[in-house]
């Protein structure tokens, strides 16, 4: 249905703030802490509240906005839809850039930064995060990127969203109501079309790491084992291998020596094994060095080998 066919004349009038205090843009938008950036700051706010769903056009000067400190506890998701200007937006380490006709997420549950460096016009919608993590899960995985100028479902967001603030003085609040919760469903649903490339990615990834920890804990008494070794064997670069391990913030060979040193310790605790040395065990395992041997048993499992090997079987070896 065209936007327009919603118009009513009998509408009542939508909630007109200008700019007077830093008070005002929080009233309507509660999630926001709210710092202006001109010397003589200007907002025109038409703002809306529609169920649990905020919605506020502002055009004015340069401004800067960030999580507010106390949550808006119905609406701690947030899309920026910039009409015009630019809106620089710093999350998790990143920076990006979003221009006109593009919107971008904002988590308010954790830490960001966004500034409108000169004159511009937005809107900006503020739900409830479940919209969001029925579509996507974690809605982490969509913050700092644009959305709106690709093909697709983000680019007829973005045309709703425009429409939607064209007409926001214009409709009556039942209408407007609808179509507000409308425009939150297809901002969840273009975040799911982008996310879903993105998902398999993920699990691609995660099937290699696996792959790669398979091979190596068949081999852990194989004492050439490196990471060259498992990349050329798994037939991927050394690069990735790193790359896979550091998302699990660790490196390779942490990991490996750390199931090596379990591997024998559970040969320490077993009694199969109980007259074979711990010397013995721990080079088995590629611990050449016994002093290092023993340093990192006691760091791991807070008692010596041999204490261990003790308290099981009362034999100091």
């Amino acid at each position: 249905m065209d936007t327009t066919d919603c118009l009513t004349s009998t509408r009542p009038e939508l909630q007109r703030m200008s700019y007077d205090a830093r008070t005002t843009l929080d009233d309507a938008l509660p999630g926001l802490a709210v710092h202006p950036q001109a010397s003589s700051p200007h907002l025109d706010l038409q703002a809306h509240v529609a169920g649990d769903i905020r919605v506020c056009r502002i055009n004015g000067d340069r401004l800067r906005f960030g999580p507010a400190a106390t949550l808006d506890p119905a609406a701690t998701m947030m899309a920026s839809l910039v009409i015009s200007g630019v809106c620089l937006v710093r999350q998790d380490g990143r920076d990006v850039r979003i221009g006109s006709g593009q919107y971008v997420f904002h988590d308010l549950t954790r830490a960001f930064q966004a500034d409108f460096a000169e004159p511009f016009d937005a809107l900006m919608i503020c739900f409830p995060e479940a919209a969001i993590v029925r579509a996507i899960g974690c809605p982490e995985v969509i913050a700092t990127q644009p959305f709106g100028t690709s093909s697709g479902l983000s680019a007829l967001a973005a045309s709703y969203l425009h429409r939607l603030a064209a007409y926001q003085r214009e409709l009556d609040e039942a209408t407007f109501t609808r179509l507000a919760a409308t425009a939150v469903s297809l901002l969840a649903i273009s975040a799911a079309e982008i996310i879903k490339p993105r998902r398999q990615n993920s699990w691609t990834r995660s099937a290699t790491l696996k792959r790669i920890k398979s091979y190596s804990l068949a081999r852990l008494q194989t004492p050439g084992l490196s990471p060259a070794r498992a990349a050329a064997d798994i037939g991927i670069s050394i690069r990735y291998l790193h790359a896979l391990f550091r998302q699990e913030g660790e490196t390779f060979s942490s990991w490996l020596w750390s199931q090596r040193l379990e591997a024998c310790r559970a040969k320490i605790c077993s009694p199969d094994f109980k007259q074979q040395t711990i010397g013995a065990l721990a080079l088995e395992f590629g611990f050449s060095n016994f002093s290092h041997f023993s340093r990192r048993f006691r760091r791991a499992y807070g008692v010596s080998a041999r204490e261990l090997r003790m308290q099981l079987f009362g034999r100091l070896t």
